[in-house]
């Protein structure tokens, strides 16, 4: 019969320290009410006397918090630009995140609050400095305006994810839409209504957003085509009205495919050039924003993105991963197509 080892408890971990169980919980948290002495020499013989925690507790103190309302110690940060915050209604693809993983957090039994990354004399220690007084135990940071976005931070002492490719951190764990099968998607949909011309308006700006993603899956779907189709990507900024006549008027594709990355300033475009759809080109979007329901395009599912970013920042919490990791992991969010009135069959 095989032998079964007795789990060492906190308790016991504390009486051999000569602490409280409760200081013991909060060093193998790493707490920031703390000394980092003190959570390493517990860690240290947490470690060494071969302490585990128990996974079935472990899941009943998830279970418990989810069921009670948040309390002063249970918050979550929320980092995103003022500069977003600002923008008007169109252009509400953060908030809809917000809005997931706020309604996620307390689903879990935190709160989620929002600090500004790019408020007035804000540096990386006074952020710290912030995040400590609030008792935030994880850090999610929103998609930014601009893609390479430096932060002002210091993650040694949080759980950490980051949602999108807009912040440049290169190991930390991230929650990302997955542009490159929505964009499979996308061509596979047009090409499914008879539509061969298919060409692909994405600005500098898109591109770097989706990490080159959306331009990589369009690319190799034309490799699936005959070379007499092929439609080069026009890649200039929306507000280029002269490049994009030049463009449409050389190409003449019966599909367009588009990222609405600040402004419909490509669908104003094409009206001033006479170009009606679905009449005389297919649209479709690879993300809709507020205002577009009626075309044909990706939903990126934002709020379930927000809501799995919560669930990936519990889990680094749950298991004392703060800090940057040795191995950072991606978690891709699929989209899926949205039928709407801007596709036609071609006849």
């Amino acid at each position: 019969m095989a032998a079964f080892s007795v789990r060492l408890t906190q308790i016991e971990l504390a009486r051999q320290l000569g602490l409280s169980q409760a200081t013991v919980s909060r060093a193998l948290k790493g707490s920031l009410l703390l000394p980092k002495d003190t959570i390493r020499r517990v860690r240290e013989a947490a470690e060494a006397s071969g302490y585990r925690p128990d996974p079935g507790l472990a899941s009943l103190v998830a279970y418990r918090k989810s069921r009670n309302p948040p309390g002063k110690g249970q918050c979550l940060a929320w980092l995103m630009s003022k500069y977003q915050a600002d923008l008007p209604p169109h252009r509400t693809y953060p908030e809809h995140i917000l809005d997931g993983a706020r309604q996620r957090a307390h689903q879990l039994g935190y709160r989620l609050e929002t600090f500004f990354t790019d408020a007035p004399d804000m540096t990386p220690q006074r952020l710290s400095r912030m995040l400590a007084y609030r008792r935030v135990e994880g850090i999610i940071l929103a998609p930014h305006v601009s893609p390479g976005t430096e932060l002002p931070l210091i993650l040694d002492d949080f759980s950490t994810v980051a949602i999108g490719h807009t912040v440049h951190i290169q190991r930390i764990d991230r929650v990302a839409h997955n542009h490159f099968e929505s964009m499979l998607i996308v061509c596979s949909k047009l090409r499914e209504r008879g539509l061969r011309r298919i060409g692909l308006g994405l600005p500098p700006h898109s591109d770097m957003r989706s990490h080159g993603l959306w331009k990589a899956a369009f690319l190799l779907d034309q490799t699936t085509t005959p070379k007499g189709r092929h439609i080069p990507v026009l890649g200039t900024e929306e507000t280029d009205a002269v490049s994009l006549r030049a463009w449409f008027t050389r190409w003449r594709p019966d599909a367009l495919i588009l990222h609405l990355a600040n402004s419909g300033a490509r669908l104003e475009q094409l009206k001033a050039l006479g170009v009606r759809w679905p009449e005389d080109v297919s649209v479709a979007l690879l993300s809709l924003p507020d205002g577009y329901e009626h075309f044909s395009g990706i939903n990126e599912r934002t709020e379930e993105l927000g809501a799995f970013s919560v669930e990936a920042l519990v889990s680094r919490i749950q298991n004392n991963q703060r800090g940057v990791p040795e191995l950072p992991r991606m978690h891709m969010i699929e989209g899926s197509w949205q039928e709407g009135t801007t596709c036609r069959e071609r006849k």
